[in-house]
């Protein structure tokens, strides 16, 4: 295992502490942070197909709810880890100026062709005037720290009403005491963070934007218990998700394939009552669901 090159949090400014071979955790705001991996990871998590990016799923809904919600009078709208683009061409008609943030180059051409979307490769390269909001689907942990410290000090700077909305997965959710390592959004290849509730309070103060919501997803939360029993009782990381979301095959033949499915099948069936009871925990308690979602503001508004 490597050493950590700073022994205190980059967030809190506490101690760390190993976790396991690949985090280490802070004592006091628990966030969790990796050596293993010195830059960002480029990946394409959606299919580059025009067809799929039309269709519209739970998290959709939930996504385009929450930002409309959120949007106010925001005449910008930068999705940072946009991907293919696709929850900005379903947001597309909400804003007057929208842009993407992206790492993968077969993303951000398929975007730039497919929706005429202008996609940066940093933040700070995106023309921002007027009121912007800014989300951050499920991109912030895969964010060095550097980067990270500069996005949120460049939009602190800005003196416009800026609103961010965050999704993370939360490390100190009940959903990691159940599953441990087999957690599904404990992704070791890529997540350099794993943010809890508290790290990201003390992450988003440092910039003096102000918290104003916290969701709880259904579909995020759901998936996190059905995949969470499914790696439990199947020897396979993640096998459902990778299958259905980025069309893994594992180097497996067509039978094997089919047998693994099935098995999977049966237990999403067998596992979707108690996920459903666990998932109503999660909307009790938002700080200690296996996803957090928070929206922080900083303007005029105070």
């Amino acid at each position: 295992m490597q050493k950590l090159v700073n022994s205190k949090c980059w967030i809190c400014n506490s101690n760390m502490q190993v976790v396991d071979e690949m985090y280490f955790r802070c004592t006091s705001c628990h966030h969790e942070i990796t050596s293993m991996i010195e830059k960002s990871v480029e990946i394409i998590n959606e299919d580059l197909s025009d067809e799929t990016s039309k269709k519209l799923n739970l998290l959709d809904k939930f996504k385009n709810s929450l930002t409309l919600k959120y949007k106010n009078n925001s005449e910008v709208l930068i999705d940072v880890g946009s991907s293919t683009g696709r929850f900005l061409n379903l947001n597309k008609q909400k804003f007057p100026k929208i842009y993407g943030v992206e790492l993968s180059k077969p993303s951000i051409d398929f975007c730039e062709k497919n929706y005429s979307i202008q996609v940066f490769d940093d933040l700070r390269k995106v023309p921002i005037e007027g009121s912007t909001l800014v989300t951050f689907w499920h991109s912030l942990e895969h964010i060095p720290v550097e980067a990270i410290e500069e996005y949120f000090k460049f939009l602190s700077n800005l003196n416009k009403e800026i609103t961010i909305i965050i999704s993370v997965p939360n490390s100190s959710s009940l959903q990691v005491n159940l599953f441990k390592e087999k957690w599904p959004y404990r992704d070791e290849i890529s997540h350099i963070h794993q943010f809890s509730f508290d790290s990201l309070e003390k992450l988003m103060k440092k910039y003096n934007f102000c918290r104003i919501d916290l969701k709880t997803s259904l579909a995020y939360s759901s998936f996190g218990y059905l995949q969470g029993f499914l790696n439990k009782y199947f020897n396979i990381f993640n096998y459902y998700y990778y299958r259905k979301k980025r069309g893994w095959d594992f180097k497996l033949n067509k039978k094997t394939l089919k047998k693994y499915d099935f098995i999977n099948v049966l237990l999403l069936i067998t596992f979707s009552p108690f996920s459903l009871f666990l998932t109503l925990y999660d909307l009790a308690f938002p700080k200690r669901a296996g996803v957090i979602n928070v929206v922080y503001y900083i303007g005029t508004k105070g």
